[in-house]
């Protein structure tokens, strides 16, 4: 009986990597992983930053039109003749407001911000009691001999109380009402309106020659209250997130009512940013009062 020798594997039937191919393999693998991997992060990134634009857009335009709304109140009386507000309204200006119904402090605070401060009359219904139409800045309706003020400014404010981390720079309306024609001399509500307002910064504009337009604009420290006609409002919004090596990433000088403003008596109105890698973004405003004379 014949015995069948099995076949020897020869080299050249042996099928296989040699370290050199598994090398390159493995490099191309990792190139390919780096690539994705940056894709990846790179698309993160680009959220982040459109969620910041776009809460920094919502943010921005809802503060300054809910606070221009109240500012644009000042001075608002309901009945003809009613006597200007009792009590005294500091003197924040260069001149103080004969109605005492609007002042402002220039660069308190740190870092600096401005704030503003008017009064105003609620209004009645023709069959009594509050119209609805005109509201503090809780929401609630002021009657016709009610007198509110409110002191708007940026301070740091906790999103959660119990979270020291939650700490942002918001915008607040400091609310001073007791109801009928007195205001108290302590606080009786801080009402936060927008978080992540980074600066505020306000212009008031003089009517010096009595035609009712803003013949030139300045700051608290220096304007005359009394021909105050407008009041013009620039904040700086603050993005939420950090993005590192990306917006925000060098340090930004805002000029926060542009490059030909002198600022010579108005430190805060250019507002040097740090570079913390956070999205900031200007806005601005500016709002005639209606009850001026």
């Amino acid at each position: 009986m014949n015995k069948r020798k099995s076949p020897s594997l020869s080299a050249s039937s042996q099928f296989g990597l040699t370290l050199i191919e598994l090398m390159v393999s493995m490099a191309v693998g990792m190139l390919i992983v780096l690539l994705v991997s940056q894709v990846f992060f790179g698309a993160r990134r680009s959220i982040a930053n459109t969620s910041d634009l776009a809460l920094a857009q919502e943010g921005g335009r809802f503060g300054i039109d809910t606070m221009l709304r109240h500012v644009r109140l000042a001075g608002y009386q309901q009945e003809n003749g009613r006597a200007a507000f009792s009590s005294t309204l500091a003197n924040c200006g260069a001149g103080s407001d004969a109605a005492q119904a609007i002042c402002g402090v220039n660069d308190t605070g740190s870092p600096l911000t401005d704030e503003i401060r008017v009064r105003f009359y609620g209004a009645a219904a023709p069959a009594g009691g509050a119209d609805g139409a005109t509201l503090d800045c809780q929401g609630a309706a002021l009657g016709a001999g009610d007198i509110v003020e409110e002191r708007w400014s940026v301070v740091t404010v906790q999103m959660n109380p119990s979270d020291t981390t939650t700490a942002r720079p918001t915008l607040v309306c400091d609310l001073y009402k007791q109801g009928g024609g007195a205001i108290p001399a302590a606080r009786t509500a801080r009402v936060p309106i927008v978080y992540n307002v980074d600066r505020l910064q306000i212009l008031y504009g003089e009517d010096t020659d009595a035609d009712g337009a803003p013949d030139m604009w300045r700051p608290a420290n220096l304007a005359n209250m009394s021909r105050v006609v407008a009041v013009q409002v620039a904040v700086v919004m603050l993005g939420e997130n950090r993005n590192a090596g990306g917006t925000g990433a060098a340090a930004e000088v805002f000029r926060m009512f542009g490059a030909s403003y002198p600022a010579t008596s108005d430190a805060g109105a250019i507002y040097s940013a740090p570079a913390d890698n956070r999205f900031r973004k200007l806005y601005n405003a500016t709002v005639s009062l209606r009850n001026r004379g």
